[in-house]
């Protein structure tokens, strides 16, 4: 019988191409190992099935070994049906899968992931661009695209499109920037995306866009942002604008408002006590020190039984003088001589030269005050407010504080309290700094600087976010921080729920990601995470978070 037909069993000439084929059992001529060799109808000879790569006959279906993996191509060597899409694995035996971005390969076999030149099998296993810190998986193109710098190319729905994660976002006109450019710049020395400054705030100097308000607000060489003249504008803060400074007799709300230097404002710019306005009109003018209008050299130049005269040397300011008064002491009259440096006074004594125009009174320095006043404090923001009170010594009539972000730009108050509400930034738990310089007679006392912290409170759940890192036997949890902690966060504590459950997690630390272990296999869990920060015992655990479930993988 030839290859596949009938023969006896046993017997040796019963089959065709002796030392080829044999009969077997069934009584049919066949190759000796019809699992390692076929027929080859052609040169009547068994041959060797071929391996991945190796010789067959193509049209012969089983002329390569693992029936159902490998198949005989037209070049008549074995392979996997589509290579495209499949690769040989040798250790299995079988041809599997090429794996996209983020899918299933075989670290060490150059082809087993698809789209080749973008993709390569990382040592975890899966594919994904060569380097995934420069160059990120562009789904549409099939490609590994480089990651954007500050105003690079990207894609605005690839969260990784842009270099420096947590800085730069892809926005939907495909370009990496800061995630508000209205509040922040990009700063190229420290990769960074750093908060324009407001007025007094601070910026980059030689970057125009590190300052809010452009137009108004420049970023000065002491990296500060300030008006461009600040000697003849200042900064409005309501209207956030750079106004120009009044003389003396414009209306004003405060001293930063008046241009010349050594005025105040009283609803009007006006000069300093002990300052004169230089012109005496309604506008217009300069201060200049009371100093200036002293007399000089008071001299007695003849006398009698009923009268005096004397005189005096003009001032420095002779120009400013309207007329010179005289106070004859002991009878407290006081007359006016004009314009006239000398005068007759009868029945009075030689004058005495007194400060002009009036006595100069002088004070202490005011006492420096504090500390906070913390019995009588209300630190209590819950409701939105708190009353921060300090301790005063001697007599005050204002004082400035600034509160560490919350009041940043300097406040006047006439008592020793000030109430903070309806202000973003006031939070329980959290620590500010105060700074109070008290006010009196034109004088100011040295700062005053205290932290204070506002009552601990309850805490906020986290925001749990993601389940990453999926293996057998354990998850990790990814989760937001609280928005409001209301104090500082200890530790998180985790509550797994499904088949052998781990006991309640203590992540000991503030963290952000925690793996949870030991779990089984392919099995589907659901967790809950609470904040602990370091308040009292009774109040300082949160409420449960959102729950967050996921499945781990099979072993």
């Amino acid at each position: 019988g030839d290859n596949g037909e009938d023969c006896t069993s046993g017997v040796a000439n019963s089959f065709l191409y002796l030392g080829q084929l044999v009969c077997n059992s069934g009584n049919k001529c066949s190759c000796s190992d019809t699992n390692s060799t076929y027929w080859h109808t052609t040169s009547k000879t068994c041959k060797t099935k071929g391996n991945n790569g190796g010789d067959c006959t193509f049209g012969v279906a089983n002329s390569c070994l693992y029936t159902g993996q490998l198949v005989c191509k037209s070049d008549n060597k074995c392979s996997c049906s589509d290579t495209d899409t499949h690769y040989w694995h040798a250790t299995s035996m079988t041809c599997k899968p090429k794996g996209n971005n983020g899918g299933n390969c075989t670290f060490s076999i150059d082809n087993s992931c698809l789209y080749p030149g973008q993709l390569v099998c990382k040592n975890d296993n899966k594919c994904s661009c060569n380097d995934t810190n420069t160059h990120y998986w562009h789904a549409t193109s099939m490609t590994c695209k480089p990651r954007g710098d500050y105003g690079g190319d990207c894609t605005s729905d690839i969260a990784g499109s842009c270099l420096y994660s947590g800085q730069l976002v892809c926005k939907d006109d495909n370009k990496c920037s800061c995630s508000n450019t209205d509040t922040h710049y990009w700063h190229t020395t420290s990769k960074t995306c750093e908060t324009r400054g407001d007025n007094g705030g601070g910026c980059t100097s030689g970057v125009a866009d590190s300052c809010l308000y452009p137009g108004q607000l420049v970023c000065k060489e002491d990296n500060k942002c300030s008006c461009n003249d600040t000697a003849n504008t200042y900064w409005h803060a309501t209207s956030k604008t750079c106004e120009t400074k009044k003389s003396l007799g414009g209306d004003c709300d405060a001293a930063i408002e008046c241009l010349v230097a050594n005025s105040e404002c009283a609803t009007k710019c006006q000069c300093k006590e002990n300052f004169y306005d230089t012109n005496n009109a309604d506008s217009g003018g300069n201060c200049e020190p009371l100093e200036n209008l002293k007399v000089d050299t008071i001299e007695l130049k003849t006398r009698s039984e009923t009268y005096v005269v004397i005189s005096w040397k003009a001032p420095q300011a002779v120009n400013a003088v309207e007329e010179y008064r005289v106070l004859v002491q002991e009878t407290s009259s006081e007359e006016s001589v004009g314009k006239q440096t000398r005068g007759k006074y009868s029945n009075s004594r030689p004058a005495v030269q007194t400060t002009s125009p009036a006595p100069v009174q002088q004070a202490t320095m005011p006492a420096v005050p504090g500390p906070i006043d913390l019995a009588n404090s209300d630190l209590t923001a819950s409701d939105g407010s708190i009353t921060i009170k300090w301790k005063q010594t001697g007599t005050v009539t204002s004082y400035t504080i600034t509160i560490s972000e919350l009041v940043i730009n300097s406040a006047t108050v006439n008592a020793p309290s000030y109430v903070i509400s309806n202000n973003a930034a006031l939070r329980n738990g959290h620590r500010y700094t105060l700074t109070v310089k008290a006010h009196s007679n034109s004088l100011e006392s040295a700062e005053y600087t205290e932290e204070f912290r506002t009552v601990i409170t309850k805490p906020n759940p986290p925001i749990l976010q993601s389940c990453t890192e999926i293996v057998s036997t354990s998850v990790d949890l990814m989760w937001q921080e609280p928005l409001y902690p209301n104090g500082d966060v200890q530790y998180y504590l985790i509550d797994t729920t499904g088949p052998a459950a781990p006991p309640q997690i203590n992540t000991s630390t503030n963290v952000a990601t925690y793996k949870v272990d030991p779990l089984l296999e392919a099995t589907y869990y659901c967790f809950n995470v609470r904040t602990v920060n370091d308040g009292a015992e009774d109040i300082q655990v949160s409420v449960n978070s959102n729950q967050l479930c996921c499945t781990t993988k099979a072993a």
